[in-house]
């Protein structure tokens, strides 16, 4: 049992019915306590665990069987027990011999190095260090030692872990790495480390024990060097006599598997040229034990200007390790850059204009030249130019600019060296690059060109110059004018108007003439414009001269009729005068017979000839002249030929009842009268049977006009039926007169309208044929009579329901009304109907009879009814009496 416990308790349990009952116990109950070393422990009574076995009431049967001994053991020491027991019937039992440890004391231990250098040969330490101290020093390697030891239970285990870590004693139990440790530790070289101990003793108590920091070093240190600028901002890695330059050092004593000794001294050297310059940076204490340091060293730009300044760092150790930095190298300069141009003007157009490529040259005096700055050129073209490039050599470098584009330019160069000092502005003043001719272009506003160049509205000519170094006053045009031969006036350039490299100016050519336009113009570098082609163009607003006489706008004529179309214009174009005559119902007329035509060299006459008769009609004569321009005249007449008068047109319903010359139904007459021109009287009136009647307009008829100028004429009469509601034969006459003086009637132009109103129904009468009337032959013959006031059209016969016979009007006029019919004879009554039509269609009302025609007696005598119903009753009696006389003699033969 190690040190978590205070104590522990030995239990003997002994299982027996007959457990002794008296005062002592036949128990014997032996302890032995000893050290690790087998010396007993003086103060463990072992003589007082036998007695108390033997003592009944020690022993505790609470529970029942079995009976418990308890005893406690607080000391510490290595324990040997032995007990036996004897019952009452003399039976005996031993157990087994029994051991067990009580240790609460932690182990012994102590760590030992020894081979040192710079501090003690050798060292011991006998407990766990809660802080690291230094000043154990080694170059190559050094032995380490441990001991370890336990009173009671005795050392179980002895190991050991190597760090440069500084460990708690709750660190060290959780590590799971120790080392069994068995005769020596050997430390190699460049280690930085402590030694830890750990001791276990056989009750599992631990203790932990550690040494100082050891450190073996035999690696030099390692100084860095670094520069850096008093203006960080600049950077380029030159530096100017007014940024302070200096470098920052950095020395850091390496650590070598954890180890290292700490620095010792720390100098720096700096030379240039024949200047050399050394001194002490730092120096350390051996128990300072630093392993790091950092410094500044300012440079006196006076002492050291130089492109080749050149730094060292020497550091050395406690372990008398040294070691010197690589050379560091700086520049500094206190010198501004001297900027030059050189720029040949000795080509130059007007100050400053230039027709072919140019160069300037740059040249910079600097021995630490900064390649990084461009001279700055504007151009207003946005580019057109180039720049070569920095060549060097020595402190000189130059650089070129070559221009080779049209632009406007400025160059300005200045630039600071690398260690930032600035150098003199050197600027070229404004020059222009043009290698490019001027393009002369001249547009206009009106295109529309008829035969080539006549223009027939007024132009305006644009003229465009595209140059960028324009000046007017180069410019020269060339304009002439002329009308007709004549000169008038030249019209004259405006003002030049710029935008950017685009240069307008207008001329404008207002009214008729011939014109020409040519230009020239040279730039201001000197290069001429292309030869421009120059123009030749004519503008004729003023419209050909056209009249039509002979023959008055709006005229109706009944006599000659021959127009007259005459032409001319200054441009004239004899292929563009162009005339066609329509009529309105002629349509277009051929006028090649019908005309001439007279063509001089500013115009021409067309005459044409009387029109021939039968051309009545309402004619448009139209003429178009379009001289060379384009410009048109157009003159259109519209006059009447009329020596024919009026014709007439019925609609469809008169016409029919025309067609069919009776009605008994009157109804409305449409009679329409067509005119080439206006009608200035009418007159509509009626003859009945002899006599005139004069009809009255609104009253008994209505009048729609139709046609405007220029169309026919129609007049359509609508003679109201309520004007022929008496019966008789009309005949109706129009009679008008137009603005040509030409009167016209229907009756004169085969237009006879002519009907007759008859609403009276025929009469019809039937000689030797009676209702019901009987006739014993084969034949029965009859006469039909019918009569009418004007004209039968037809006679329906129907016999029995079904229409037997027609007979037509004609033959009714060519028997005189007078029909002879025959009945043919039939074996019952025959029913016969007579219908009568006129020519007005009025129809009779229907005249029937009821005949019998035959030559059979018995069918005669049968269809008298008198006479045959007589017959039959004597009939009935005769046979009633035989019937009887014949059943009386059946019964005598069925007796028999």
């Amino acid at each position: 049992l190690n040190a978590e416990y205070n104590s522990f308790a030995a239990i003997i349990a002994v299982n027996e019915l007959n457990f002794s009952d008296g005062k002592t116990v036949n128990a014997n109950y032996t302890v032995k306590a000893v050290n690790a070393k087998g010396t007993a422990v003086a103060d463990v009574d072992t003589a007082s665990y036998d007695t108390k076995a033997k003592d009944y009431a020690s022993w505790d049967n609470k529970d029942g069987d079995p009976k418990r001994l308890t005893a406690l053991y607080p000391t510490d020491a290595n324990y040997t027990f032995a007990f036996d027991y004897t019952d009452l019937a003399g039976n005996k039992a031993v157990l087994d011999t029994n051991y067990i440890t009580l240790d609460k004391v932690v182990p012994a231990g102590t760590v030992t190095v020894s081979n040192m250098v710079n501090g003690d040969a050798t060292k011991t330490w006998d407990k766990l260090l809660s802080s690291i101290t230094f000043g154990l020093f080694g170059q190559n390697s050094v032995t380490a030692s441990m001991t370890s030891d336990d009173e009671i239970a005795g050392v179980a285990s002895t190991q050991y872990i190597t760090t440069s870590e500084l460990l708690s004693k709750s660190a060290l139990a959780a590590r799971t790495d120790w080392k069994d440790y068995s005769a020596s530790i050997v430390l190699a070289a460049n280690e930085n480390v402590i030694i830890y101990e750990k001791v276990t003793d056989k009750a599992g108590n631990v203790e932990f024990y550690s040494s100082e920091n050891i450190v073996v070093d035999n690696v030099d240190p390692a100084p860095e060097v670094t520069i850096t600028p008093s203006v960080p901002a600049w950077n380029k890695g030159v530096y100017a006599a007014t940024d302070n330059p200096g470098f920052d050092i950095v020395v850091t004593d390496p650590i070598s598997n954890g180890a290292y000794s700490g620095l010792q001294t720390i100098t720096y050297t700096i030379t240039a040229e024949d200047v050399t310059e050394t001194g002490e940076l730092a120096s350390f204490t051996k128990g300072s034990h630093e392993q790091t340091w950092t410094g500044h060293v300012a440079i006196d730009p006076a002492k050291f200007y130089s492109n080749n300044v050149q730094v060292t760092v020497t550091a050395s150790d406690y372990s008398t390790n040294e070691a010197t930095s690589e050379t560091k190298t700086l520049k500094i300069d206190n010198k501004a850059p001297i900027v030059t141009f050189s720029f040949d003007t000795s080509d130059a157009q007007n100050g400053k204009y230039y027709n072919k490529a140019k160069t300037l040259t740059i040249t910079v005096d600097e021995r630490n030249f900064d390649p990084s700055y461009e001279p700055t050129v504007t151009s207003t073209a946005g580019g057109g130019y180039s720049f070569s490039g920095w060549s060097t050599n020595g402190e000189i470098t130059t650089g070129t600019v070559t221009f080779t584009g049209d632009s406007d330019y400025t160059v300005t160069f200045e630039c600071y060296d690398l260690a930032g000092n600035k150098s003199n502005t050197e600027n070229l003043p404004e020059f222009t690059v043009d290698m490019t001719t001027p393009v002369i272009t001249v547009s206009y506003d009106n295109n529309n060109a008829s035969n080539g160049n006549y223009y027939r509205a007024e132009r305006t000519a644009t003229i465009t110059i595209v140059e960028h170094n324009f000046n007017s006053g180069n410019v020269t045009t060339t304009i002439t004018a002329s009308l007709d031969g004549e000169a008038i006036d030249v019209p004259v350039v405006s003002e030049w108007a710029d935008n950017g490299d685009t240069h307008t100016a207008t001329v404008h050519y207002p009214g008729d003439g011939d014109y020409t336009f040519d230009i020239t113009y040279t730039d201001q570098a000197g290069n001429a414009a292309g030869t421009y082609a120059g123009d030749s163009f004519t503008v004729d607003k003023t419209n050909p001269t056209l009249e039509i006489s002979g023959v008055a706008d709006k005229s109706a004529n009944n006599g000659t009729v021959a127009p007259v179309i005459s032409v001319s214009d200054i441009n004239f174009d004899s292929d563009n005068v162009t005339y066609k005559l329509t009529g309105v119902n002629t349509g277009e007329v051929d006028t090649t017979d019908l005309l001439t035509v007279n063509v001089t060299e500013q115009g021409m006459t067309v005459t044409f000839k009387n029109f021939p008769e039968g051309m009545d009609d309402i004619y448009t004569l139209t003429a178009k002249a379009v001289d060379d321009a384009g410009n048109e005249t157009t003159k259109t007449i519209t006059f009447s030929v009329n020596r024919d008068g009026s014709t007439y047109i019925i609609n469809d319903s008169t016409k029919k009842l025309l067609d069919k010359g009776f009605t008994n139904n009157p109804q409305d007459i449409v009679i329409k009268e067509i005119n080439v021109d206006t009608l200035e009287f009418v007159e509509l009136s009626y003859t009945k049977d002899g006599q005139v009647v004069k009809l009255e307009e609104g009253k008994d008829y209505t009048v729609e006009v139709t046609g405007g100028d220029g169309e026919w004429k129609e007049y359509t009469y609508t003679i109201k039926a309520s004007a022929f509601s008496e019966e008789g034969s009309y005949s109706i006459n129009i009679y008008s007169e137009d603005t040509a003086k030409n009167s016209s009637t229907n009756q004169v132009k085969e237009m006879v309208v002519e009907f007759i109103v008859d609403k009276t129904a025929p009469t019809m009468g039937v000689a030797n044929l009676e209702d019901n009337g009987r006739y014993q032959e084969e034949s029965h013959d009859y006469i039909l009579t019918v009569k009418d006031n004007s004209v039968i059209d037809k006679v329906e016969i129907y016999l029995d329901g079904q229409l037997w016979k027609t007979i037509e009007g004609d033959e009714v006029v060519i028997q005189n009304g007078e029909l002879a019919l025959s009945l043919a004879e039939a074996g019952q009554y025959q029913e016969v109907q007579f219908i009568a039509y006129d020519a007005a269609g009025n129809a009779t009302e229907p005249l029937t009879y009821r005949v019998l025609v035959t030559s059979n007696g018995w069918i005669q005598f049968y269809n008298n009814k008198p006479l045959f119903g007589g017959s039959i009753a004597g009939v009935v009696v005769v046979g009633g009496g035989l019937a009887a006389l014949i059943a009386k003699r059946k019964k005598k033969e069925e007796d028999k």
